[in-house]
């Protein structure tokens, strides 16, 4: 279900909100096999930076080694749980590459965020939505959610919150 009437312009989703990355899990680049597309995580970090200068983002002053590569479950598994990011200019930039996930999991605060590159599904326990170019999403606290980046684009949005602290429970072991 759909809510526009949260704020003018604004969808409401229940139970959806974006990845966390408060509790240390950024990983550094050896060389690994993230994608079809990506040879190693240095490769990975170019494509993100890209992406989010096509979504408007960044520009050429953010360097690809800046962006940090969230991986809860370990690099060896990025593609299946993981994100990369940045927080520019007080906005939290987050790129998901093609075809990336993130899996079930929830957060104790609320978020709201803009897409502008790409699509996603957002899977709740009510439903599975999928949001693209221009959606902004208010996101309630505790409701578990996960997300599939788009096979073509991937997905890339910002929050301005920067780097809130919260906290990430993973619900599906």
């Amino acid at each position: 279900m759909i809510n526009r009437d949260t704020f003018p312009g604004t969808m409401r989703i229940p139970g959806f909100a974006i990845p966390s990355f408060g509790h240390g899990t950024s990983v550094s680049g050896s060389r690994r096999m993230v994608s079809r597309g990506c040879q190693d995580l240095s490769e990975a970090r170019h494509m993100a930076k890209s992406l989010l200068k096509s979504a408007g983002l960044v520009d050429d002053r953010v360097r690809a080694s800046d962006l940090t590569i969230v991986a809860p479950d370990g690099e060896a598994h990025f593609l299946s749980n993981g994100f990369l990011q940045i927080v520019n200019q007080g906005r939290r930039c987050v790129c998901f590459l093609p075809g990336q996930r993130l899996r079930e999991h929830y957060h104790d605060v609320d978020e709201l965020f803009h897409i502008t590159g790409g699509s996603v599904d957002v899977t709740t326990p009510y439903e599975t939505n999928t949001l693209s170019v221009g959606d902004d999403i208010d996101i309630p606290r505790e409701t578990p959610h996960s997300l599939y980046a788009s096979e073509k684009d991937g997905c890339q949005f910002f929050s301005d919150e920067g780097q809130k602290n919260r906290t990430t429970v993973w619900t599906d072991q």
